[in-house]
């Protein structure tokens, strides 16, 4: 699979930024761009039938924050039930760090953004929040931590209102590694939680807790499943790997601390045991491996993107690796017995896969020097360049077979 730059023909002169989010947000069933800019501002891409496909359409800027905050994610949805598309943004105060989470939420009129009419969450979240549907009215809510306890708000009719999330606390893995997820396939997604003891960003051990959601409310599984044999753990990933109808997660690890012994592994629905997927990230003299958090900064966690990116009807995984030279952005494409990577050129810390266009396989989006991005076309390709092995559906993982 070969890589085309089509930065210019995408985004003409207006490629810089971070790349935030994605999603409709003029509902003309196109996807739309969100793009963080000097970390203090945000402007959405609208996508467009005429070169350039996505162009700024939509402004917040840095005036309509608090002073001195630093913007951190972007979501986009629908949060007072309005059928609109909303833009949910988190923000950190420069003197406080991360540990200090704001939530503002811009609400959506198709076209525009009521600047205006913005709230501001009157709490502070410890750690990035969760979105999820936590009482099931199909309106997004926010889940997060606040002060050690479980706290949930909904903004329904653009209310805000505040409730206690779980029946006990935990103390949440930093950054979180949670999600909202169907894990017992009663088409009701559930709430998986990663929890850990330990102060230090992104260090094992953890523990991953399932609360399966009951008419509404959610109870704790039996007890959750302990990691302990990894210095780094990054965000799990869920996919069903092996086409069984479940699904099945994926997780980035490291073995030091330096991740320079890095691995991804496997663990079925309902299993305690981990498989080895991916465990050897070297080739020839050159050892790969995933990026560490740095402390204290914000800084992209160890995360798998997960896509069909070569078409052929298997999941495959989009990551961010570095060697002796810098970081590349690395695609695992996961084939019936084996899987190769294609690496192509120094990558920054964001590599989220994006639209291109209405067919095709996923395009990656990925930072590049002096906040620009850059995005690019897959084409198939008989093989690639760099191969490594991810494993394979029921069988031993074999080496892969050298391209001609």
């Amino acid at each position: 699979m070969m890589s085309h730059d089509v930065t210019v023909d995408l985004f003409g002169s207006e490629s810089y930024g971070t790349v935030a989010a994605f999603g409709d947000f003029n509902s003309d069933k196109q996807t739309d761009i969100f793009i963080i800019r000097k970390q203090s501002e945000l402007v959405i891409f609208l996508a467009d039938l005429k070169a350039p496909y996505f162009k700024p359409k939509v402004h917040i800027p840095k005036e309509q924050f608090p002073r001195d905050f630093t913007i951190s994610s972007v979501v986009p949805g629908d949060y007072d039930g309005d059928s609109k598309m909303d833009v949910l943004i988190t923000a950190h105060p420069n003197d406080k760090g991360i540990s200090e989470t704001s939530v503002i939420v811009f609400w959506g009129n198709n076209q525009t953004l009521d600047a205006g009419e913005r709230i501001e969450l009157n709490k502070t979240f410890t750690d990035e929040p969760l979105v999820m549907d936590f009482n099931g009215d199909m309106v997004p809510d926010i889940f997060g931590v606040i002060d050690g306890v479980t706290r949930v708000c909904y903004l329904k009719g653009r209310k805000m209102v505040w409730q206690q999330g779980l029946g006990s606390n935990v103390k949440m893995h930093i950054p979180h590694s949670n999600a909202f997820i169907d894990l017992n396939q009663d088409f009701t997604a559930d709430l998986f939680l990663t929890t850990s003891d330990s102060d230090a960003s992104a260090l094992a051990p953890v523990t991953f807790e399932t609360w399966i959601n009951k008419d509404g409310n959610f109870t704790k599984t039996s007890a959750g499943k302990t990691l302990d044999i990894f210095k780094i753990v990054g965000q799990s990933a869920f996919i069903d790997f092996d086409g069984d109808g479940k699904q099945d997660q994926l997780l980035p690890v490291c073995m030091d601390t330096a991740c320079q012994r890095s691995a991804i592994y496997l663990s079925k629905g309902g299993d305690s045991e981990w498989l080895p997927i991916l465990t050897e990230f070297q080739k020839k003299d050159t050892v790969w491996g995933f990026v560490p958090p740095s402390v204290g900064e914000l800084h992209a966690p160890i995360t798998l993107h997960l896509g069909d990116y070569n078409l052929d009807g298997f999941p495959d995984a989009l990551a961010i690796l570095r060697n002796t030279s810098g970081r590349h952005l690395i695609t695992l494409q996961s084939y019936v017995c084996f899987s190769e990577a294609a690496a192509s050129g120094p990558r920054g810390p964001n590599a989220p896969a994006g639209p291109s266009g209405s067919r095709g396989p996923p395009s990656p989006l990925s930072a590049g020097p002096r906040g620009s991005f850059r995005a690019f076309r897959e084409e198939l390709q008989s093989f690639t360049r760099k191969t490594f092995v991810l494993g394979c559906r029921s069988l031993p993982i074999l080496p892969l077979p050298r391209p001609p």
